[in-house]
């Protein structure tokens, strides 16, 4: 599990690499992706041995924004410090 600083330092460096600013993140686990009947696997990356792919999602366009909205719904946001 990521400590607060690499989670920081991972979104800055998404970030920088897309010329914008970090102004915070949405935490949800693993369990509101399994709720709305969805996969989590595990996709570790260079410089980030945490990151995961969101998976089995419909290829209706509606029901993913209607998911999307339910996971935006039960995140907690976190300003950038």
């Amino acid at each position: 599990m990521a400590t607060e600083a690499e989670l920081w330092d991972v979104g800055e460096d998404v970030a920088a690499g897309l010329n914008r600013t970090l102004y915070g993140r949405g935490d949800f686990g693993v369990a509101t992706c399994v709720d709305e009947e969805l996969g989590v696997t595990a996709a570790p990356i260079p410089g980030n041995p945490n990151h995961a792919h969101v998976v089995k999602w419909p290829v209706d366009k509606d029901a993913q924004k209607s998911i999307a909205q339910g996971i935006a719904a039960s995140a907690t946001f976190v300003p950038n410090p």
